[in-house]
């Protein structure tokens, strides 16, 4: 499976080897940037979800997806994105909208207030790019 790299606010953050381990609600960053590993203190973070139950350990920082992240990398990954509704929970909702044959725009409302909002590319269901344009979270495959 192709690496991804992974940046915040246009910075490069780090690399996601593999989106393999989205199946056990997490995804795992290899934090590249000096900076960003200077302010984790760690060489690793684990960016998880709320069905995430992996005991922590203190080789790495831990984040919340807060932002339905993981969730959308789940519906790429396992071929499963279409243009629909998604509910989370009862008040949090992911929209998808199919805007061309690979491309998908999605809004993710919490609680009656968009939390964030982007698009997702695809081919061949592989995941290309997944652009949080509202938090400023890229993922983006390598070649």
């Amino acid at each position: 499976m192709a690496g991804y790299s992974i940046s915040f606010k246009n910075i490069k953050v780090g690399n996601i080897k593999s989106l393999a381990t989205l199946k056990h609600n997490y995804i795992e960053i290899d934090i590249t940037n000096p900076i960003a590993r200077f302010m984790a203190g760690k060489d690793t973070m684990i960016y998880y979800n709320d069905q995430y139950s992996q005991d922590k350990n203190k080789n790495a920082k831990y984040k919340k997806d807060r932002y339905q992240v993981i969730e959308l990398l789940k519906l790429t990954t396992q071929g499963k994105i279409s243009q629909k509704d998604i509910t989370i929970k009862k008040d949090k909702i992911i929209s998808l909208n199919k805007t061309s044959q690979d491309h998908f725009n999605y809004i993710y409302n919490s609680k009656n207030r968009i939390k964030a909002k982007g698009s997702i590319k695809i081919k061949e269901q592989k995941l290309v790019a997944l652009i949080d344009s509202q938090n400023g979270v890229e993922i983006i495959r390598q070649n």
